[in-house]
């Protein structure tokens, strides 16, 4: 597998405190120089209320230049 992408088909609600509205997760991965595939980035967008106020997040996490362990 190379990567996935995940994606929320209708709101979900947490314990009557949070909603959240939408939320994608998209992941890729690369080999890295042992030979395994690692991921090599992540998207993730949430939007949502809590409380009464809306919130949004918007993560992009690139992982890169892999070094072995001793």
């Amino acid at each position: 597998m190379k990567g996935f992408s995940v994606r929320m088909t209708r709101p979900m609600t947490m314990k009557l405190i949070a909603k959240l509205k939408e939320m994608d997760i998209t992941q890729t991965c690369a080999l890295a120089p042992n030979g395994h595939y690692h991921m090599s980035a992540m998207k993730m967008n949430v939007q949502g209320k809590a409380l009464g106020i809306g919130f949004g997040r918007e993560v992009d996490m690139r992982i890169s230049d892999l070094t072995p362990l001793p």
